[in-house]
């Protein structure tokens, strides 16, 4: 009996036993509806939000609509004392319905419903939906009310936002005078390049969406005090305030719905700044420089900020530390938390700043509470810098509890495992003091738990249940279809490399998996939940490994290595991949003549690196908008990003690509060593930035003769949403991989084309291990 039904059966006390129809899919995979994590952003836990008062609890899952070519994402809001209720029925007892459920496939990219939070008095929740026209909507969903109210006009385009009720919130939409402004720079004989990514050269931002989106984060600030929503100046100048905001959760209302706080950028650099407030170690780009900042610019990812408040009536905007954020010197351990206010508006929580130092010491940053009257800082966690290892902490979420707000809970995990909690209590002296540490930051009351049970083999279900009794109960299976598709065992697969370090992966064996047998296999990376449902492996970009072994294909799908920014990155992922198959192939699991690899995002690099300095030889590989630490990426994404990328290729391959240090990146850059490639390789890319990063790979292997598919999805997006794209992604990969490690071709007639062009790479292949051949 397949575990899931055995879970099933736990918290039902019955389940019908009908044999799967039709073995796992793409398609399958992108009807799925998976739970998002609506605390802590990219977690796909589901943990719910409570209402303030612990009444209610919102959910929400997002799913692919192949017919309509959208995403659904679908709200639910469950009234907690219906779940209580649950909990005293018989098994088998139906499940309360929710008191409110929103559906939107409004978009053809997700997510469709984003930056959930409840009001403050636990009315009602207030989101961004985004619309078809690309832009997001202020939206507000009362818990009494069947409709959804819009709270901002339908062409603002709506960054970021805090609210207490309908008519007093403040909130960042991106500003159109930006727009206006590059098209007029670009209106007269020639204009100024210089400083200018070629991105911005190539696609203008105001005639591409995706440069739009991604280089675009100049703001303005609006409100809402009363009435209708208004522009909120700036007491000093008499300019509308302009902001980049770089979180999800990075500006928050105070209590009354009059002040707001924010990381703001800072006009002026203080002289001092520099050498007091320094990036972690072992940081490579480029720290705070002292100076003016151009506050304007299109592009604010890599200002330096500072936390201030604004009074939203007279705009009045005030420091709150004189310091800058931890972000803005590559602190990143607290990114994801948010600024937050305590009930009474007393307190104020600043996730990762620094502190006004005037002796001129150097200063760690920390996790700080503000009292407001007085302007005391408390200082609570000292943030960690990242070293490798899985002991760092990152910090996702805070919440105030108590009647007077006297306990505070910071939230975190170890490594992406699982959340936990940090606990701080208010003296009587009003000083903070640590509290112990809670195994379980989920926070909901006491006498009823509300999660997501899934596992690696096991399709999420939201259930409720007694942490005491350890009784449960099925609240809602949101992927019913799911009892016709036979789904692929997947295990923990385990090993050490040549070094010593250990690794863990996923593997899924085929469904007609038999001892002593041996498979083809396809290798996928960039990381691994040993206890969550994730169908194509980890991301829905590319990987497709339930696909692929309900085809036949076995796939270890590898959590990476902690190593990051230093040469022996891409190294160390080869020698955890050749242990690995080394050890599948003694077990008798694999075929190793018959081998693929695949990689997306970073993990690309890693790819292009086992293709070009590895023992294994791969039948076929593929990689999808990817970095590849090459010297074109290097020299076409400067003043891109921050320099990131640039700095980037530098550290990983030790040196700049100029001078003696040229040599190196003769030696460790993948793309100086193609013609060691003798598999065929697939390249896909989404968007413009991604064509770029793929060209260099590309347009190589092409002059090599070597058999090189490109592949481009009519998509900006990076992680895949868009259900049409997806198939397009994850179908190709799934058809790519059977044509070479299996010689099968779909008989779908619409890919006949494919095929041939495919039939074509497979003669340049032969003539190419031919020509090899003669060289020996």
């Amino acid at each position: 009996m397949k575990t899931a039904w055995l879970f099933a059966l736990a918290i039902n006390g019955s389940v019908l036993f009908a044999s799967p129809v039709h073995p796992f899919t793409v398609r399958d995979e992108i009807g799925i509806a998976h739970f998002d994590d609506l605390k802590n952003g990219d977690l796909d836990t589901g943990a719910p939000l409570w209402s303030p008062d612990g009444k209610y609890a919102a959910i929400k899952t997002e799913r692919g609509l192949l017919d309509q070519n959208r995403p659904e994402d679908e709200l639910r809001i469950y009234q907690v004392e219906d779940l209580r209720r649950l909990l005293k029925q018989p098994p088998g007892a139906p499940a309360p319905r929710p008191v409110r459920a929103i559906k939107l496939a409004s978009a053809k990219q997700g997510p469709i419903i984003n930056q959930v939070q409840w009001l403050g008095d636990s009315s009602g929740v207030a989101f961004l939906g985004m619309t078809d026209s690309g832009n997001s909507q202020l939206w507000l969903a009362e818990v009494g009310k069947a409709a959804a109210t819009p709270l901002t006009p339908l062409e603002q385009d709506v960054v970021s936002f805090d609210v207490r009720d309908r008519t007093h919130f403040g909130y960042t939409v991106r500003d159109p005078e930006f727009m206006r402004e590059a098209a007029l720079r670009r209106s007269g004989s020639a204009f100024v390049g210089t400083g200018r990514s070629l991105i911005e050269l190539l696609y203008p931002p105001e005639q591409n969406e995706w440069v739009r989106l991604r280089l675009f984060t100049r703001c303005v600030l609006w409100a809402a005090q009363g009435g209708r929503p208004f522009p909120v100046r700036d007491s000093a100048s008499g300019e509308p305030i302009v902001l980049h905001p770089v979180g999800l959760r990075d500006l928050a209302l105070s209590p009354d719905g009059r002040t707001l706080a924010i990381a703001m950028p800072v006009a002026n650099i203080p002289k001092e700044w520099p050498t007091r407030f320094r990036a972690p170690p072992g940081i490579i780009t480029e720290g705070i420089s002292a100076g003016p900042q151009d506050v304007r610019a299109a592009d604010g990812v890599k200002l330096v900020r500072a936390f201030v408040t604004i009074d939203l009536v007279s705009g009045h905007v005030a420091e709150i530390i004189g310091a800058p954020t931890a972000m803005s010197a590559q602190w990143f351990a607290s990114g994801d938390m948010p600024i937050l206010w305590s009930r009474d508006g007393g307190s104020l929580l600043l996730p990762g700043t620094f502190l006004a130092n005037p002796a001129g010491h150097l200063s760690p940053p920390w996790i700080c509470l503000v009292d407001v009257p007085s302007g005391k800082v408390h200082t609570l966690e000292r943030l960690e810098p990242y070293t490798g290892n899985y002991s760092w902490r990152h910090y996702l979420n805070a919440r105030f509890e108590g009647k007077n707000s006297d306990r505070l809970v910071l939230e975190y995990n170890l490594a992406y495992g699982p959340i936990q909690a940090a606990t701080f209590v208010r003296l009587p002296n009003g000083d903070w003091a640590a509290g112990s540490d809670l195994r379980d930051g989920a926070g909901g009351p006491p006498a009823m738990e509300l999660s997501v049970r899934q596992g690696l083999n096991e399709p999420p279900v939201l259930v409720a249940s007694n942490p005491g009794s350890g009784l449960a109960r099925a609240v809602w299976d949101p992927n019913p279809q799911l009892k016709d598709v036979k789904l692929t065992e997947a295990s923990i697969y385990r090993w050490k490399d040549i070094q010593g370090h250990d690794w863990i992966a996923g593997l899924y064996k085929p469904d007609d998996y038999a001892a002593g047998r041996r498979y083809p296999i396809v290798i996928q990376n960039h990381g691994f939940y040993a206890d969550m449902f994730k169908p194509s492996g980890i991301y829905p970009t590319a990987f497709a490994a339930r696909a692929l072994a309900a085809a036949g294909i076995m796939v270890l799908q590898v959590q990476d290595g902690p190593i990051r920014q230093t040469p022996d990155e891409g190294p160390s992922q080869v020698l955890g991949y050749e242990s690995a198959v080394r050890k599948l192939d003694a077990e008798g699991l694999i075929d190793p003549s018959r081998m693929g690899i695949i990689g997306y995002s970073r993990t690309g690099y890693y790819v292009m690196r086992a293709l070009t300095a590895s023992s294994l030889r791969f039948k076929a590989a593929s990689v999808t908008s990817f970095t590849d630490m090459g010297y074109f990426q290097h020299v076409a994404f400067a003043d891109y990003g921050g320099g990131d990328i640039v700095h980037d290729g530098e550290a990983v391959i030790g040196a700049a690509p100029i001078g003696p240090g040229l040599q190196l990146w003769l030696q460790r850059s993948p793309e100086f060593n193609l013609d060691k490639v003798s598999a065929p390789l697939q390249v896909v890319v989404a968007g413009p930035r991604s064509l770029l990063d793929g060209w260099g790979t590309y347009s190589t292997l092409r002059l090599l003769k070597k058999p090189v598919d490109l592949l481009l999805l009519n998509s900006d997006e990076h992680i895949l949403t868009n259900p049409g794209v997806r198939l397009a992604s994850q179908g190709g990969t799934v058809d790519w991989f059977r044509f070479w490690l299996q010689d099968y071709e779909d008989p779908d007639p619409a890919k006949a084309d494919q095929y041939e062009r495919w039939e074509g790479l497979r003669a340049l292949q032969k003539a190419c291990e031919g020509s090899a051949h003669g060289g020996h």
